[in-house]
């Protein structure tokens, strides 16, 4: 067996080569508001993480959007219901949000 062929056998062996097909598929399924507010809630509601109070306090609120700013990002998008534009819109969306507000 020459490089060539050994070459080919190993790509064909690592899945490769065009004529190996890859037997799974992944569908992506976007999250329901139903999950969104069930996940929301539990986020807020649970006492060992941050209270409601807390989480969008305004003394609070850049520490906290300094540790999860894609969560503040994503709760801002769901309570507009579409994109946000800039840190400053997500700030004047959620600063003391109150969680009845979100559902």
């Amino acid at each position: 067996m020459n490089l060539q062929e050994q070459t080919n056998r190993i790509k064909q062996m690592m899945g490769l080569l065009a004529e190996v097909t890859n037997p799974y598929k992944v569908e992506w399924l976007e999250p329901t508001q139903e999950y969104f507010t069930q996940e929301l809630s539990e986020l807020l509601g649970n006492p060992g993480r941050f209270t409601e109070k807390e989480f969008f306090n305004p003394k609070n609120y850049n520490t906290v959007y300094g540790i999860m700013p894609n969560t503040f990002r994503t709760i801002a998008e769901f309570v507009k219901g579409d994109d946000v534009e800039n840190e400053s819109e997500i700030k004047d969306i959620l600063l003391n949000q109150s969680l009845t507000e979100t559902k």
